[in-house]
């Protein structure tokens, strides 16, 4: 939902590159840490997905006001992606740490939630545009649903509960990434700087993570 289509091309661009290079670089002789940084980087590489279908929004601007047949079906390919991150990450943890009886609870849970949530939007979404409310940004209107913050408060704790099933302190610096996050989206529909740098910082994890291995296991 960035705030117009270049930082939208630039933000997909740089997410699969950090990605790719976070998942092909390690600094560790710790084979249960390389493949932690496989397992974020194959993650944050599918969260990039959702600054590919703003670019195809973006595109479908210039045409009926972006009402138009793509982006009404990529309008729900992007919901169901988005839905999915905490559940992707949970199966590329549990290839290499059985998940725990807390982040299997969590998971089924927020997989019940999640599904009831996405059945009842489907059909009431329509198209991804810039809205009064959202502009100069992309307003994704899966996001607003009726109890939709319920929802998404336990799609942030799914994914801080898995973040600690890893090892430390890859864990806990994940968690301070999720909840970093979910701040900077506070202000996601803002014409602020805050705002703006939330547009951008998903894109960026894979390589602070990269940073991150590098500082720590040098």
């Amino acid at each position: 939902m960035c705030y117009d289509l270049n930082t939208s091309v630039n933000s997909s661009i740089i997410g699969m590159i950090s990605s790719f290079i976070l998942y092909n670089h390690n600094f560790n002789q710790n084979k249960l840490y390389r493949k932690v940084f496989k397992v974020l980087a194959l993650f944050f590489a599918f969260v990039t997905l959702m600054q590919i279908y703003d670019v195809i929004f973006w595109k479908s601007l210039n045409q009926n006001s972006g009402k138009t047949n793509i982006n009404f079906i990529f309008t729900k390919i992007a919901m169901i992606t988005n839905h999915l991150q905490p559940i992707v990450l949970a199966y590329l943890i549990n290839t290499i740490i059985p998940l725990n009886n807390l982040s299997k609870f969590t998971i089924y849970v927020y997989s019940i939630l999640i599904s009831i949530y996405s059945i009842m939007s489907f059909n009431k979404i329509s198209y991804t545009i810039v809205t009064e409310e959202s502009s100069p940004s992309l307003y994704w209107e899966w996001n607003n649903m009726d109890r939709g913050y319920i929802v998404y408060g336990v799609f942030l704790l799914t994914l801080c509960v898995l973040s600690l099933q890893l090892v430390y302190p890859i864990n806990m610096f994940l968690l301070i990434i999720n909840l970093f996050t979910f701040f900077l989206s506070r202000y996601k529909y803002k014409q602020s700087n805050i705002g703006r740098f939330w547009c951008n910082f998903a894109a960026y994890v894979p390589f602070v993570l990269l940073i991150f291995e590098i500082t720590y296991y040098s």
